[in-house]
């Protein structure tokens, strides 16, 4: 008596197999493509200063800002965070070391980061995004201890792509300055 062995459950199976380990290896070795930027002081370091004075600086920004995801500004009214391009630390943290930089390489004077209730000089950034062509930055600066001393600082630097944006508002940074 001949037996009819089927080969459908064993090939199934074996399929079945063989495309759950190739899904596997696809996910295991898939990158996300982030890519991590930052933030890099333009002017260049003079001369020391005579004046020993520190420059106690203070940077606040609202919130929406201050995210680890690059804000791309899509219209007057809408944002959108860039999940696959991040600053490479906390914003408030580079933006305020960097800005630092290029105080203490202007002034020749030494700079040191602070709470806003104690800074002789609070920058309080208003905008930080781009729109695709343009990186923006606006920063409202006071002099706290100085009456009337507060002004605007608005920066608008070209970019040709997102790869741009912290180059250019590095430039805007040093414009703060």
């Amino acid at each position: 008596m001949s037996r009819i062995v089927s080969t459908a459950f064993p090939r199934a199976l074996l399929l079945t197999v063989l495309l759950v380990g190739i899904s596997l290896l696809a996910t295991g070795c898939e990158t996300t493509g982030t890519t991590f930027y930052l933030l890099k002081a333009q002017i260049e370091a003079p001369a020391q200063s005579q004046s020993v004075e520190v420059i106690s600086l203070a940077v606040v920004m609202p919130d929406y800002l201050n995210r680890p995801q690059l804000v791309r500004r899509t219209s007057d009214y809408t944002l959108r965070y860039d999940e696959f391009h991040r600053w490479a630390q906390p914003l408030e943290e580079i933006l305020s070391e960097t800005l630092a930089d290029n105080l203490r390489n202007a002034t020749g004077r030494p700079v040191a980061i602070t709470y806003p209730e104690d800074a002789t000089v609070l920058v309080s950034v208003r905008r930080f995004d781009d729109d695709g062509d343009n990186a923006h930055g606006e920063f409202e600066c006071t002099l706290p201890r100085v009456k009337g001393s507060m002004f605007t600082v608005t920066t608008k630097q070209p970019i040709r792509g997102i790869s741009d944006v912290a180059a250019a508002q590095s430039k805007s940074l040093a414009d703060v300055a």
